[in-house]
C-alpha cells in the first residue's frame, strides 16, 4: 500500500476511481505505456518494436479493481 501511495504521489501510477455515493467502488490503472517497465520489458522480449513510437504519447490500461459487490454491474466498462 505504501508503495502504491508513493507511485501515485510521484506520478508513476495514474488511474481513475469509480465512486457510488461517495464511496470508492473501483479503480482503473492507466498511464503512459513507457511508464510500465514490466510491460515494456515484455514487449522487448517478444520482439515487439516500440522505439519508433517513443515520440507518441500512448496510454495503456494495466488493471481494473472492482469491489466484489459491484462486479457485473458495468463499473469497469464505465471506467
Amino acid at each position: 500500500m505504501e508503495k502504491a501511495i508513493e507511485l501515485i504521489q510521484n506520478g508513476g501510477m495514474q488511474g481513475y476511481l469509480a465512486y457510488e455515493n461517495g464511496i470508492v467502488i473501483g479503480w482503473c490503472n492507466v498511464n503512459d505505456r513507457k511508464n510500465y517497465r514490466y510491460l515494456m520489458t515484455m514487449f522487448e522480449e517478444i520482439g515487439y518494436r516500440t522505439e519508433q513510437e517513443d515520440n507518441l504519447k500512448i496510454k495503456s490500461i494495466f488493471c481494473f479493481l472492482v469491489a466484489p459487490q459491484y462486479r457485473g454491474r458495468g463499473v469497469a466498462q464505465n471506467l
